[in-house]
């Protein structure tokens, strides 16, 4: 069965962040101009967050508050940029792993293309510098 397309909402009165035109818009917008990309989480950005503690989503039909709740309890003490920082190598390689369609710019619900962000940032800090980051923190 296929996934979900789309973005993806909790209620009706939660804020849109765009309709699938918008970030058609957006993405094409990207894809005219050097150095511009789109990386979206779908249905937010805590997907980017479990893929850093996780190699899969339990469950791809969570709502944001769900997977917010989820990411927390990931970690003792909750979320925190220290305790997540780390794991951006294993971020990057789980979503990349679950990535159904590496070659559309929207994920598929309970995917994220944050990873790219994530590879382009080491490419240009470089693995060495970020590691040393890391041992600061």
């Amino acid at each position: 069965m296929r996934k979900k397309r789309g973005y993806q909402r909790d209620t009706p009165k939660e804020l849109v962040r765009g309709t699938d035109e918008q970030l058609r818009t957006i993405a094409d917008y990207c894809s005219e101009n050097p150095n511009w990309h789109i990386v979206i989480s779908n249905p937010c950005f805590e997907v980017w967050l479990y893929f850093h503690k996780e190699a899969q989503i339990p469950n791809t039909d969570m709502t944001c508050k769900a997977l917010k709740t989820e990411a927390a309890q990931l970690e003792k003490g909750g979320y925190s940029p220290a305790k997540f920082i780390p794991n951006l190598f294993d971020a990057i390689s789980n979503a990349e792993n679950v990535d159904s369609d590496k070659a559309h710019f929207l994920p598929n619900l309970g995917e994220t293309k944050i990873y790219q962000l994530g590879k382009a940032l080491i490419e240009i800090i470089g693995k060495k510098d970020f590691e040393a980051f890391l041992k600061k923190l």
